[in-house]
């Protein structure tokens, strides 16, 4: 039995689909001065299961859920961020609206967020569970965005989710050079995230003041949710 939520838009009701997908990445030697990342494969649903209520502590040794059922759990908490800050720049006047403007804006806040969920688990566990983790957060984003976007412009879903999944990859690349402390991130790591959001913006007059909002108000809180979650 497959389990759905419903999410909701300005134009309607979204079925959000808990199937879900597994598959490990490549993490490479921890030598040099980046941050180690890997390269998030495209994966398709293999296991449905209930859904499971968020607690805090993801990372836990001892914690009972397998690292892709937490991978799973986290896509939720991720995309949920994601649409809050998407509302915080609508009611702050920004220019969002619906059609490839708002998932432009939405792909990258979540590529962002899925960097910010691999780096907490970078910092907690072992190189294998983060690999695991991070896989599956990004696929059950993806799955959730491409749905999305399929339902609302009619675009293909599974292209929908392969350019979401090279997105991730590209920006894991990008933010490899900033650190993640148990603080958050680095400073140059939440800039160069701001860039990039408001390279999605359709206002050029609305790009310049969107860094500043990103930097200062929505990338913090996003990263102070996701850490709490």
């Amino acid at each position: 039995v497959l389990h759905r939520q419903t999410l909701k838009w300005d134009r309607g009701q979204i079925p959000f689909s808990r199937e879900h997908s597994r598959l490990p990445g490549r993490l490479p030697s921890r030598k040099g001065g980046l941050t180690p990342y890997f390269s998030v494969a495209v994966t398709g649903p293999d296991l449905a299961y209930a859904p499971m209520r968020i607690k805090s502590q993801w990372f836990r040794e001892d914690a009972q859920k397998s690292a892709t059922e937490i991978g799973g759990a986290s896509a939720f908490i991720v995309w949920r961020v994601a649409q809050n800050a998407l509302k915080n720049m609508r009611n702050a006047g920004y220019e969002l609206p619906p059609g490839a403007p708002y998932f432009a804006f939405l792909a990258e806040f979540l590529a962002f967020l899925v960097a910010a969920a691999d780096r907490i688990a970078y910092q907690r566990r072992e190189a294998a569970w983060r690999v695991e983790f991070t896989t599956a957060t990004a696929n059950r984003v993806g799955e959730t965005l491409a749905g999305n976007e399929a339902d609302l412009l009619g675009v293909d879903a599974g292209e929908s989710k392969r350019r979401f999944i090279a997105l991730v990859n590209e920006r894991a690349a990008d933010y490899a050079d900033y650190g993640w402390s148990d603080a958050g991130p680095e400073y140059g790591f939440i800039r160069g995230f701001g860039h990039f959001l408001s390279d999605t913006l359709p206002e050029a007059h609305d790009r310049s003041w969107a860094i500043s909002q990103v930097i200062e108000v929505e990338a913090p809180e996003a990263v102070e949710m996701l850490q709490k979650a």
